[in-house]
C-alpha cells in the first residue's frame, strides 16, 4: 500500500498567482463599512506582516482551534469582500494597458498581498505547531474551513486554503498526514480537484460564469441584476479575481489595431501600395473583452454585498492580521517537526 507521502501530489503554490503579478506590501482604501467600529482593523489598513527569521522557542497554539470553522469561514468572507471591493475598475484599466506591471494600483497589489499571505499563513500554522497530534488536527481545521467558504461561494479563501496545503514543506509531512482523517483527505481532494489550474482553472471558472449567469450576466445593464425579492436572487460570492487578472493580460497582448481582411476592387485600384500600408481598423474586439471583463468583476463586486453574515470583532481582527513565517524559517521548522 502506498504511503501517503506518495499518494499525495505535491503542487506548488507560485502557479496560483497568474504571471505578472507582483506582490508589494502598501496600504489599502477600500470603501468604509459602517459595521466596523474604529477600534476594530480593518482592510482599510492590511498590510502584510512576516515573522523576523529568529525563532521563538515556544510557538503559540493556532488561533483557528479556539473557533467555529462556521464563524472563521465567514469573517474570512468578509475580509475578502471588503478587499475586493477596493479594486476599482480605473485600476483594472491601468493594469490590462500595463500588461499587469503597473505598481501603483493600491487596490490589486493590495489583494495579490493578502493572497500571498494567506498562502503562507497556512503553512506556517500549520508548520509551528509542534504537536504531531495536534497539527493533524490544525490540517483537518483548514479543510474544513475551506469546505465552508466552498458552501458560501468564497472562492478567493478556497483557492489559498487549498493551495497552502498543497505546498511541498507541508505535503512531506508524511507521519502528520497518515493522522488526518479520511473524511478531511476525501474532502481536501475535492478541494483540491477544483481549484487546480489544469485547463485554465476550468472548475473555477465554470463554477464562476455560472454563478455569473444566474445574477445577470456582465453586468452591463441596471434590469439585469435581480431586486432583492426576486424568487431568483442568490447569496453573495466572492471570486478568484486572479483569473480575471490573468486575462486582462492575456487581451492587452492582442494588438489594437488589425489591418482589414480584404479592400474593395474600386479602393484597390484607387489606392496605391504606400496608401494602403496606412489603412488600419480598429480591433474593437480587443476593447469589448476588455470591458467585459471589467463589467464581471463589477457584478462580483455587487454580488459580494448580498452576505448576510456578522462582523465578529475578535475573530475579524485575528483572520485580518495573519502573522507568517517567511520562506527559511517555515523549511526549518517543517524539518524539525518530521526529519
Amino acid at each position: 500500500m502506498e504511503s501517503l507521502g506518495e499518494q499525495r501530489r505535491s503542487v506548488d503554490v507560485q502557479p496560483a498567482i497568474p504571471a505578472g503579478f507582483c506582490p508589494t506590501p502598501g496600504s489599502h482604501t477600500p470603501h468604509q463599512n459602517p459595521l466596523l467600529s474604529t477600534a476594530l482593523p480593518t482592510a482599510k489598513n492590511f498590510v502584510s506582516r512576516t515573522v523576523p527569521r529568529v525563532l521563538p522557542k515556544k510557538l503559540p497554539r493556532s488561533f483557528i482551534l479556539k473557533y467555529r470553522s462556521e464563524i472563521l469561514a465567514q469573517n474570512f468572507t468578509l475580509i475578502e469582500r471588503d478587499i475586493l471591493n477596493g479594486v476599482v475598475w480605473e485600476e483594472l484599466i491601468k493594469w490590462s494597458k500595463n500588461a499587469g506591471q503597473e505598481k501603483s494600483i493600491r487596490g490589486i497589489q493590495n489583494l495579490i498581498e493578502r493572497f500571498n499571505q494567506t498562502c503562507q499563513w497556512v503553512v506556517s500554522e500549520i508548520v509551528s505547531t509542534r504537536d504531531i497530534s495536534m497539527r493533524a488536527k490544525v490540517i483537518e481545521k483548514f479543510i474544513r474551513i475551506a469546505l465552508k467558504c466552498y458552501q458560501h461561494r468564497n472562492f478567493a479563501t478556497v483557492t489559498q486554503l487549498t493551495l497552502g496545503l498543497q505546498n511541498p514543506v507541508v505535503d512531506r509531512l508524511h507521519k502528520t498526514w497518515s493522522r488526518v482523517g479520511l473524511y478531511e483527505l476525501r474532502l481536501l481532494a475535492d478541494l483540491e480537484r477544483f481549484t487546480q489550474p489544469f485547463k485554465n482553472w476550468k472548475h473555477i471558472r465554470e463554477a464562476m460564469h455560472v454563478i455569473s449567469e444566474d445574477w445577470g450576466g456582465d453586468g452591463g445593464e441596471e434590469s439585469a441584476f435581480p431586486s432583492e425579492t426576486s424568487p431568483n436572487s442568490i447569496g453573495g460570492c466572492i471570486p478568484f479575481l486572479g483569473l480575471f487578472l490573468s486575462d486582462l493580460v492575456y487581451n492587452s497582448e492582442l494588438p489594437s489595431t488589425v489591418e482589414p481582411e480584404s479592400l474593395s476592387s474600386r479602393s484597390q485600384s484607387q489606392s496605391n501600395d504606400t496608401s494602403r500600408e496606412k489603412i488600419r481598423l480598429i480591433n474593437f474586439h480587443k476593447f469589448r473583452t476588455c470591458a467585459k471583463i471589467i463589467k464581471r468583476v463589477l457584478a462580483f463586486q455587487a454580488l459580494a454585498q448580498r452576505y448576510p453574515f456578522q462582523y465578529d470583532p475578535i475573530v475579524y481582527s485575528k483572520c485580518l492580521n495573519l502573522h507568517c513565517l517567511d520562506n527559511v524559517s517555515v523549511r526549518i521548522l517543517s524539518t524539525e517537526c518530521e526529519p
